[in-house]
């Protein structure tokens, strides 16, 4: 263990480990400011969208007859993105808790639906988020289709840790290539200053050139 210890502590673990640190706290702020400026504006924005399109739903169900609106329900249900059915039809599993980023997602549309529409969700099986609204007197559940791809917010892990990885094994390679230039560079210097004085360097009179 003494040695373990005696190995890390000289300056190139420590600039070893600095780097370390400083890749990751910049891994983190990175992150930090990828969620503030791209991931919270996006999620807002497509919450804006859900809202308008719950509405645009909401406002059709009160205007169509009772005979048509199941009509209209399976029409929205057979589309590419959406699913919508009556909650007598079938009740939606849940399965876990919703991510941080469909929580954010789920609180941002809070925020974009009216005062008077009041909904419930739940994560169901495969990833999907289900929202239940009373629309005309209704209790419908609405979901959109998730995509056939990893789930953003694994994808923004995987990337932040392969960038990160990338980032120390470069930093550690150049380090390491420094490292050794700066210790050969120690080594000549404590040769010289362990080694004999040299003699005197004699001062060399210049004749002067014969007169002619």
């Amino acid at each position: 263990m003494g040695r373990l210890f005696a190995r890390f502590d000289t300056v190139a673990a420590r600039a070893a480990l600095a780097l370390v640190a400083l890749l990751t706290a910049a891994q983190i702020m990175t992150l930090l400011l990828f969620f503030k400026f791209v991931i919270e504006p996006q999620a807002r924005r497509l919450a804006g969208l859900m809202a308008q399109n719950v509405s645009a739903i909401a406002e059709t169900m009160a205007r169509l007859p009772a005979a048509e609106q199941k009509e209209f329900l399976a029409r929205l249900s057979k589309s590419r993105y959406l699913q919508v059915h009556e909650e007598i039809d079938s009740w939606p599993k849940e399965d876990g808790s919703p991510s941080w980023l469909e929580t954010f997602f789920l609180s941002a549309l809070a925020e974009k639906m009216s005062n008077d529409t009041h909904f419930e969700w739940r994560r169901g099986e495969g990833g999907r988020m289900w929202i239940a609204l009373n629309l005309a007197g209704k209790r419908v559940w609405m979901s959109t289709r998730p995509p056939d791809t990893l789930r953003p917010e694994w994808a923004v892990i995987l990337a932040s840790a392969f960038s990160l990885s990338v980032a120390i094994v470069a930093g550690l390679f150049l380090q390491r290539r420094f490292s050794r230039a700066l210790r050969k560079l120690s080594s000549v210097a404590q040769r010289v200053s362990l080694s004999s004085s040299p003699e005197p360097v004699r001062a060399m009179r210049l004749d002067r050139s014969p007169a002619r």
